[in-house]
């Protein structure tokens, strides 16, 4: 049973996503339409929990990103809540295609405090999905939006 688990486990994680910790625990999680759930796994008690979560940073603080308006037309504007930042935070965004491409790719400051706001032309992208990803240290937001116009 345990050989199983840990097989699930490794596939669920290639699959979908995770973060680790020195001690070996890791988190991991998927996003929908509906709602984010995760599976966190400890080594030591062999345990899995479950529940809907937000992305984690490195402090422990709940990360909220959100994209509107979805589906875009020629802008999309990224929000971040920055209220728990300590320092700048240099943030990477890039919007790649459902194959992996890389379409548009930015580089800003998020300051401490406020609400990290930047508007991404998306101009000349056709009607499609998309996926938005912002890296912020060593933590990695995704989020799904259209284009349609």
């Amino acid at each position: 049973m345990k050989n199983v688990l840990s097989c699930l486990i490794f596939f669920i994680l290639i699959s979908i996503g995770s973060q680790a910790n020195s001690t070996g625990n890791f988190n991991m999680w998927t996003t929908s339409p509906f709602q984010s759930k995760a599976v966190q796994h400890s080594p030591e008690s062999d345990t899995l929990l479950k529940g809907p979560i937000g992305i984690m940073d490195h402090n422990g603080v709940d990360l909220k990103l959100k994209l509107y308006p979805n589906p875009a037309t020629t802008q999309l504007t990224v929000s971040l809540d920055c209220s728990s930042f300590v320092n700048s935070e240099t943030v990477y965004i890039s919007v790649t295609d459902l194959r992996g491409r890389i379409l548009i790719s930015v580089k800003d400051k998020a300051e401490p405090g406020i609400t990290y706001q930047k508007d991404i032309n998306l101009r000349g992208l056709p009607d499609d999905e998309y996926v938005l990803q912002l890296i912020k240290g060593n933590t990695k937001l995704v989020k799904k939006f259209q284009v349609h116009y």
